[in-house]
């Protein structure tokens, strides 16, 4: 019981510390730790609940605080920072879509396929596709460049 009393005390003490960094004095200080959790721990399981408990306030009270500053729900939210670093994974790495959404912490792949559609107007893999277009037609420039500049030093 002292032990856990005694990481209760460690958690808060931490807590405190962060905060003393926080200066944004436009948003509440426990929207900003959230924030923060859910930039750091996208890929985890993570709920309102979690956060809530690890800042030591209500979770109702927090969820409220949260859309009011950031204008979504904090699921909202966190399905949002999962979908714009699934997008970037899936512009900048072979990675299968599956893997990227696991990755992500989706573990429904036909959930991420409809929430990746509604925000981005395109599905994953017409992403990829593009992604494979461009870096084709990349390849095909650097080609015709190298034959131009060989023909260039013939001629």
């Amino acid at each position: 019981k002292v032990k856990k009393i005694a990481q209760i005390i460690d958690s808060y003490i931490q807590l405190l510390s962060n905060s003393l960094d926080y200066k944004n004095e436009d948003m509440h200080w426990a929207v900003y730790e959230v924030k923060q959790m859910v930039d750091n721990d996208y890929s985890e399981t993570l709920t309102l609940k979690q956060c809530a408990e690890k800042l030591f306030i209500n979770e109702k009270y927090l969820g409220r605080i949260f859309k009011e500053h950031v204008g979504m729900s904090f699921h909202e939210y966190l399905n949002y920072v999962r979908l714009w670093k699934a997008k970037q994974l899936l512009s900048d790495t072979t990675l299968s879509i599956s893997t990227i959404a696991y990755e992500c912490g989706f573990s429904n792949i036909p959930y991420f396929n409809r929430l990746f559609k509604k925000l981005f107007h395109n599905t994953p893999s017409e992403i990829q596709k593009s992604k494979k277009i461009r870096r084709s037609a990349k390849n095909a420039g650097q080609k015709n460049n190298k034959t131009i500049n060989r023909t260039k030093k013939n001629g």
